[in-house]
């Protein structure tokens, strides 16, 4: 995609991004449909504070060259690499002395791709993410052979992400699957060259029975005790690792689940919309509205009536 270009108001001072003191990169993704892109600028010679984030972050380097560190890694930058970091890895970006530095990161929420009770399939598209990260190289670089339909891929998802229909979001999810296939197949000497075995699997295997419970039993009250009992974990451990893995915490986690029975139940019935609040599991009828309201910018009515009409 040789003339793709992005406009000069696009791009983000990265001198201007706002952490948390604890270095938390605490960027807010859509919630209706966790995925965005972010366009940051570096100005000569300039390294970004070193942050993490909840979010799976896939990130190209647009213009200029410098040095890429994640945790105790560090890996040469070059225009046209692509770069991986999963939740909660402490990394920065340093541009270098020639020039600005200028990427575009693609973020989302592995849900996006993978929830509990969706095909096992899905949830292979994320290994790069899970895989042990002390093996892992984190920079696709000009030497991948793979490394151009990548780009391809992530530049076509960049531009159906700028380009509004009706059927964005649905070009935006077709779009995120066909660029994580490539990052599987560029990481595909690295899987056949050991067993694939995650160094959290027996965790992550625990996690899924927590998280088929909830999509089994959000309609009631979930307490904190049975799933972690459920799982073998502590319960500030479980709540950690939810975290770390899902993006979300436990409690933020249950309330999507309700919410999305609710925008199910709105568009396909005529239940009415009190019903709907106390059997997706909510407690207040004023709650579910403030809610669903807060998370999908209108009030259930409106959502009915937009999408019934």
């Amino acid at each position: 995609m040789e003339n793709f270009t992005i406009h000069d108001d696009k791009w983000q001072d990265v001198q201007d991004l706002k952490l948390m003191d604890d270095g938390l990169f605490n960027h807010r993704l859509p919630e209706d449909f966790p995925l965005s892109a972010i366009y940051l600028s570096f100005p000569e010679n300039f390294q970004s504070i070193p942050n993490y984030h909840h979010f799976f972050e896939i990130c190209y380097i647009y213009e200029g060259k410098g040095i890429f560190i994640h945790e105790d890694k560090q890996y040469p930058v070059e225009k046209g690499d692509i770069f991986i970091v999963s939740t909660s890895r402490f990394h920065s970006m340093k541009s270098g002395s020639t020039g600005i530095l200028k990427t575009i990161c693609l973020t989302f929420f592995p849900e996006v791709i993978y929830q509990s009770g969706t095909y096992d399939t899905d949830y292979l598209f994320l290994l790069p993410f899970y895989y042990n990260y002390e093996e892992i190289n984190h920079r696709i670089g000009s030497k991948n052979p793979n490394i151009k339909m990548l780009t391809k891929y992530f530049l076509e998802l960049v531009l159906s992400m700028k380009q509004p229909s009706i059927f964005q979001k649905q070009a935006m999810k077709v779009g995120l699957y066909n660029l994580l296939l490539q990052v599987l197949i560029c990481y595909e000497e690295t899987f056949l060259n050991q067993p694939v075995i995650l160094k959290d699997q027996y965790h992550l295997d625990r996690l899924k029975k927590v998280l088929d419970f909830i999509q089994e039993n959000y309609q009631r009250q979930i307490q904190l005790d049975e799933i972690a009992e459920l799982s073998g974990f502590s319960k500030t451990y479980l709540c950690k690792y939810f975290k770390r893995i899902t993006g979300r915490s436990i409690n933020e986690y249950i309330i999507r689940c309700r919410l999305n029975e609710a925008r199910r139940l709105l568009i396909y019935t005529d239940t009415p919309i009190s019903q709907i609040a106390y059997g997706a599991g909510f407690n207040s009828h004023s709650y579910f509205n403030r809610t669903f309201t807060r998370i999908f910018h209108q009030n259930p009515s409106e959502f009915r009536n937009v999408n019934r009409s």
